[in-house]
């Protein structure tokens, strides 16, 4: 499948199975979520567009719903080859989901972003937020360029 060798670092590094394929009506893919048992991590990853808003929620409520059902406390999210805008689902997505995924068990989330899109490999997700979604998150959500670095952070403290 040409969608996973996009993102075949990710596959590599966390060792997830698919879980699910995301598709447009065109029926190109616009996302897939993976998973690790053993790990305790969901992946999700993103390739070029989505067409609604309620497109990308439906693979963030498919990520949650793996982790109300499931015994995971690992994100790892793609978002390198994204060209879709999420603002609209911003408030949505760290007001209502970022809380119940804390909630569902969430532990930390690395956010894999393109190279030089960060200051600081490992930074805050949230710096610019506000101050209460900063101080909900408490760093737990960070962004990386560097899969590796993101996988050493997401996993510390675990043996992998």
């Amino acid at each position: 499948m040409a969608a996973a060798k996009l993102h075949q670092d990710i596959f590599t590094a966390f060792s997830v199975k698919t879980d699910r394929i995301f598709t447009r009506e065109t029926g190109q893919i616009y996302a897939m979520v993976g998973k690790n048992e053993e790990l305790r991590v969901v992946s999700n990853v993103w390739f070029n567009a989505f067409d609604t808003q309620k497109q990308y929620r439906q693979v963030l409520q498919h990520v949650f719903d793996l982790f109300a059902d499931g015994d995971y406390l690992f994100w790892l999210s793609d978002i390198r080859f994204l060209t879709s805008d999420s603002a609209k689902s911003d408030e949505w997505t760290a007001t209502k989901l970022i809380p119940a995924m804390f909630n569902a068990g969430l532990v930390r989330e690395a956010v894999v972003v393109p190279e030089g899109a960060i200051a600081q490999e490992g930074q805050d997700s949230f710096i610019n937020a506000d101050d209460g979604v900063r101080e909900m998150a408490d760093g737990r959500v960070r962004s990386f360029s560097d899969i590796q670095k993101a996988r050493r952070w997401l996993l510390s403290g675990i043996r992998a």
